[in-house]
């Protein structure tokens, strides 16, 4: 298996309390598989991908579980080799370029040095490998582009640069964290189509965070959904979308605006997401479940696996 989260727990420490960012989520990706994380925004998504990249900032800590990469558990490698292993073997793009790109150093600068951070490369070759991966997602006169500046380019072009740097030493994880959210729709599409083809050419592993529903199916044979920091749902993409077993993943399936809908209003979640650093007992959607029973505002329900090979955190299915 190449990356299992084992029972992972990440939290926040401030003055007002320890906020559960990420609170007992577990799930396993091999290689050349592609899942999505789905869910609201502040459910906990990106900070998985945090978790996973060695990146979680104080006053954010790992205080429980494990990641096992390639057998490795990188909650416990110092920071020196966790930048080695993001630098030989993950690809990231991160869903706003503007502001991961250095706006002081060139285009061609940043994707090379993508590849320098690797170790093993001439700053040569480095540089003639990153115009080459600029050429493979598409941007023209990529030798020329790549003496040029971040502001230079328009937002899908710096998006392609990121997924260039990120392509450009074979990753055997690809992670995409909202890379299309700043992009029109005509964009976002091409954006969408570059990953799908560049996951398939290398066989990466792909874990894409998303809140849009809309593009789950088409990039991910799995999907998992989050709520308050705890994973409610994992299904094959296609069962998830036509038949989702969760409440909350009924009703967050259920906004999504459909082709041909009379509806004056879109449908919407009713309540509140609970505060993380003062969660209910129970579970942690009871108070905006329409099924709600006793025993969900009592205690917390456990992951239960069908034997379709799907995964709900739910009373309604024990």
């Amino acid at each position: 298996m190449l990356l299992e989260v084992d029972n992972l727990q990440t939290y926040f420490f401030t003055a007002g309390g320890v906020t559960k960012a990420v609170d007992g989520v577990s799930f396993a990706l091999d290689n050349g598989q592609s899942m999505a994380l789905v869910g609201e925004s502040g459910c906990g998504k990106s900070t998985i991908a945090l978790s996973i990249i060695g990146l979680v900032l104080y006053p954010g800590k790992i205080v429980g579980g494990r990641v096992l990469f390639d057998g490795q558990d990188l909650t416990k490698v110092p920071p020196r080799e966790m930048r080695r292993v993001r630098a030989r073997k993950m690809g990231l793009v991160f869903q706003d370029p503007q502001t991961t790109l250095n706006p002081a150093f060139t285009i061609g600068e940043q994707v090379a040095e993508s590849i320098l951070a690797a170790g093993g490369t001439a700053r040569k070759a480095a540089w003639d490998r990153a115009v080459a991966a600029m050429e493979e997602v598409g941007i023209a006169s990529a030798a020329e582009r790549a003496k040029q500046y971040p502001h230079e380019f328009s937002g899908g072009m710096r998006q392609r640069t990121m997924i260039a740097a990120a392509i450009a030493r074979s990753p055997s994880l690809f992670i995409a964290d909202e890379p299309t959210t700043a992009l029109d729709v005509t964009i976002q599409a091409q954006i969408l189509d570059l990953i799908r083809r560049e996951r398939e050419r290398l066989d990466t592993a792909l874990l894409l965070i998303t809140h849009d529903l809309g593009i789950v199916g088409e990039l991910c044979e799995t999907a998992a959904v989050m709520y308050a920091g705890q994973l409610v749902e994992r299904a094959p993409t296609a069962s998830l979308l036509s038949d989702p077993l969760h409440p909350y993943s009924r009703a967050l399936i259920g906004c999504v605006p459909r082709l041909g809908s009379r509806a004056q209003r879109l449908p919407t979640v009713g309540g509140s997401v609970p505060d993380l650093a003062n969660l209910p007992q129970g579970c942690r959607f009871a108070d905006r479940c329409p099924e709600a029973m006793d025993i969900c505002r009592q205690d917390m329900p456990e992951i239960i696996r069908l034997e379709n090979g799907r995964e709900v955190r739910c009373y309604l299915h024990a």
